[in-house]
């Protein structure tokens, strides 16, 4: 009971406020080739493209069974923004 509010419906579809301040955020390297991989071959096929925009979305890595990084962009907020 005392984290029920870390599953409640309306916040968890809700964007996060700009903040006025960046939060570095180490990776591994090999993390970070896969990131780097990821965005490199998206680029080259037009799925994605440089943006300036302040609405941003969280990337998470998840481990799979046969591939050692999988990277996982969560999209559920800002689609109900666009």
């Amino acid at each position: 009971r005392e984290f029920t509010d870390v599953f409640d419906k309306v916040k968890a579809s809700t964007l996060l406020e700009n903040q006025p301040y960046d939060c570095p955020i180490d990776l591994s390297p090999f993390a970070l080739e896969v990131l780097r991989t990821f965005t490199d071959k998206n680029l080259a096929n037009g799925y994605i493209s440089h943006s300036r925009s302040l609405i941003g979305r969280h990337i998470f890595f998840d481990k799979k069974k046969y591939v050692s990084l999988q990277l996982d962009i969560n999209y559920q907020g800002l689609n109900k923004v666009l």
